[in-house]
């Protein structure tokens, strides 16, 4: 099915449900031969011809393109859509290298929607998880067990190299405000994964009231205050619920304390 996408997309009265069959049309055109099966309006299951099968959920796009002009829409679905296929609708296998591997942060609730075990993963502090990730060219691809099984590796030795390949992907992090919160950036894909630096908590140790206490909203934003800064910790806690009421590829709602090297949930 041919969607004009001006036409669908520039609605303004434009529902997830309408959003919902407009994607799944897009997806139907690009996996021709796939078997989707439709969950309306949260997800698609896709399972390919070789077998292969993933889970795609509207969440994030819907957020993203609610306060988005038509044009802007049009663009940014067209690009989520090619993302999904440079993903998973072509071979992958010769770009993944240990090099690709880098960490990306979740909450509980991302893995209790999607409720695929088979990715790596571990547990990092309250409901924060490290779920391991490929950086490809065009997209970002959860990192399976059956893939990094063939890059005969250790878990033990996972989480060091992937945090080596994010310093050398990263931009330049930043660190913006007068105090007593500020916002620390580094483009946008990886800016709450800076938790797992140890260095940047290192240099910033004394540069707050109290320890380090940081959150992260969405996969876009680290706020940091102090653990001694009533106004700071007020306005950190204000900000992280804005960013959830409106904001998109949310995390956690968490606060976290930084103590003797490690992050533990803020009381």
């Amino acid at each position: 099915m041919r969607v004009n996408l001006q036409e669908a997309l520039g609605d303004t009265q434009l529902t997830r449900e309408k959003l919902f069959s407009v994607f799944e049309a897009a997806i139907r055109e690009k996996f021709a031969v796939a078997n989707i099966e439709p969950h309306c309006p949260d997800s698609l299951d896709v399972t390919l011809m070789d077998g292969r099968n993933f889970t795609l959920y509207l969440e994030n796009l819907w957020r993203t393109l609610q306060h988005q002009t038509t044009e802007s829409r049009v663009n940014i679905f067209e690009n989520h859509v090619r993302s999904v296929y440079s993903a998973f609708g072509t071979d992958t296998g010769s770009m993944v290298t240990r090099e690709n591997i880098v960490p990306t942060i979740k909450d509980s609730e991302y893995f209790s929607v999607g409720g695929d075990w088979n990715l790596v993963r571990e547990h990092l502090v309250g409901d924060i998880w490290i779920l391991y990730s490929l950086d490809l060219p065009h997209s970002i691809l959860t990192l399976r067990k059956e893939t990094f099984q063939s890059l005969g590796m250790s878990m033990s030795d996972l989480r060091a190299l992937a945090c080596e390949n994010l310093r050398r992907i990263l931009p330049d992090i930043e660190q913006h405000g007068s105090g007593p919160w500020y916002l620390i950036t580094a483009g946008r894909d990886y800016v709450a994964s800076i938790l797992l630096l140890d260095e940047v908590w290192t240099e910033s140790e004394g540069s707050v009231e109290g320890d380090i206490v940081a959150a992260v909203p969405s996969r876009d934003v680290l706020l940091v205050t102090g653990s001694r800064s009533k106004e700071g910790i007020e306005h950190v806690r204000r900000r992280v619920r804005e960013i959830h009421e409106t904001g998109d590829h949310l995390i956690s709602q968490t606060l976290f304390r930084r103590t003797a090297g490690t992050w533990k949930v803020f009381e």
